[in-house]
């Protein structure tokens, strides 16, 4: 058995262990089933949640952040708050995580963290650690070098990628309805953008039925070229897209950066296809 496998072999007893636990054990909290009720960091966080295979690839996306950032620095601290349960139409969005770049902490919901489901869970985290790979993504480029001058490394890499996103943020802005951009959290900002297209699959699927080819009004062009003198560079305009659809140029926007990006809808897909056989 090669490392690999047996790597694989390892994930997928852990897997089955869990699903034991939560079978068996059905009001044993969900940090304590996970192992994860004792960590002091982020590294240590993903150690144990990239150890576990889902099925959809969120374990491979915890892998490739440890990798770019590091993560010893940011303390995790299980709290409690004011997570509310399951939210119902109409309904405030409540915090389940934060993730705070001034005090690098990463608040967990206590209660959350015992109920949630697992698939849930592992996306709420993904949305917060994406905030602190992409971190400065919603200031204007000229403010982001102030931003984070103590991470100058960090900051001059991803002004150009910080761009693409605030353009195709934009792009998706100017060709849905008020409507639609109301219903979803990850419309409310760049910020939220980049990590809820990152980590949650009901936004990518969303962005996948948001067609680009719609022809710009006069308006629409003003606003580019405002968000162009907005953000002190001209790339915001200059970056040109080419594909039909929001989640593809998005897709596109990461291949040419960090390559984070995993497709989960496709990834539960193929996984079903290969049960088929079994």
């Amino acid at each position: 058995m090669n490392l690999e496998n047996g790597s694989n072999f390892n994930k997928g007893l852990e897997k089955q262990r869990i699903l034991s636990e939560i079978k068996n054990n059905p009001y044993e909290p969900l940090q304590f089933i996970l192992g994860i009720e004792n960590v002091k960091n982020a590294e240590e966080l993903i150690d144990k949640l990239s150890s576990v295979e889902t099925n959809a690839g969120f374990e491979k996306v915890f892998s490739k952040i440890k990798g770019l950032n590091n993560l010893k620095d940011i303390k995790v601290i299980f709290k409690s708050i004011d997570y509310l349960g399951d939210l119902k139409e109409g309904e405030l969005y409540h915090s389940m995580a934060q993730y705070n770049a001034s005090r690098k902490t990463l608040q967990i919901d206590s209660t959350y963290a015992n109920v949630a489901e697992i698939g849930d869970f592992y996306a709420t985290i993904l949305h917060e650690l994406f905030h602190h790979v992409f971190r400065g993504a919603d200031i204007s480029s000229g403010v982001n070098m102030i931003y984070a001058i103590t991470e100058v490394k960090n900051t001059i890499h991803k002004l150009p990628i910080h761009n693409k996103y605030r353009h195709l943020f934009q792009t998706v802005l100017n060709n849905i309805s008020k409507e639609e951009i109301d219903n979803y959290y990850g419309l409310s900002s760049v910020d939220e953008f980049i990590s809820e297209s990152y980590s949650n699959p009901k936004f990518q699927n969303f962005l996948k039925s948001v067609n680009l080819e719609k022809d710009k009004s006069f308006n629409k062009k003003a606003i580019d070229l405002l968000l162009s003198v907005v953000t002190l560079n001209a790339r915001v305009i200059s970056h040109k897209i080419s594909e039909k659809d929001a989640f593809s140029a998005f897709k596109n926007i990461d291949l040419n950066s960090l390559d984070l990006l995993e497709n989960f809808e496709e990834n539960l897909k193929s996984i079903e296809k290969k049960e088929q056989f079994l």
